[in-house]
């Protein structure tokens, strides 16, 4: 597993956050994302062997919003 966080631009409502994670929740590999408007941060853990992180950013790219990668971390 790995997790990465992203700098989310364009979070200006309630709704958004919603909309990533629903965005998110039904990709293969995904087993966890949370999207927090308040700090324009988006987590997601997913299975690499199954998803990548540009599959992950264009899917957010999709919805409407802007990802810069922060920091990617493998998990054991």
């Amino acid at each position: 597993m790995t997790a990465i966080h992203l700098h989310t631009i364009g979070m200006h409502c309630p709704a958004c956050p919603p909309r990533i994670e629903a965005e998110l929740d039904h990709l293969p590999g995904v087993s966890r994302v949370v999207a927090c408007r308040d700090l324009g941060l988006t987590s997601v853990m997913f299975d690499e062997d199954v998803v990548n992180v540009s599959t992950i950013r264009k899917r957010i790219s999709d919805a409407g919003f802007s990802t810069q990668l922060l920091n990617r971390r493998a998990l054991h």
